[in-house]
């Protein structure tokens, strides 16, 4: 597995699958090729996950993602807004008021990353 990525993939992700809505969380974002084939890896804050397909579309806040089974994977990178008010009740113990997206993917990286 080679990784292809560079620091501005820190980024964290909300990811829809196909039309379910925030579905998972995705953290340090990697894009490689394994056996000639281009694959997307991250940690969800559970586990491991890797999916091959390609990248259909991209611009600066998200990219879609076609899985070789046919399920598109849509990555937005996460906003403290949308944090707010979809994901931060299925947090536990103490988190932070943040003030910034960056700040947000530093916690999530701090917390689950390191």
């Amino acid at each position: 597995m080679t990784n292809s990525y560079d620091d501005s993939m820190k980024k964290v992700y909300f990811v829809d699958v196909d039309d379910r809505v925030n579905v998972l969380i995705a953290l340090d974002l990697q894009l490689f090729e394994e056996d000639d084939r281009k694959c997307i890896g991250f940690f969800d804050t559970n586990r491991g996950r890797m999916f091959c397909g390609e990248i259909i579309s991209s611009d600066e806040s998200r990219f879609i993602f076609k899985t070789e089974k046919n399920n598109t994977m849509t990555f937005r990178v996460a906003t403290v807004s949308e944090f707010n008010m979809n994901w931060r009740k299925y947090i536990e113990g103490n988190v932070p008021d943040f003030q910034s997206d960056n700040e947000l993917h530093s916690w999530y990286n701090k917390q689950f990353l390191e």
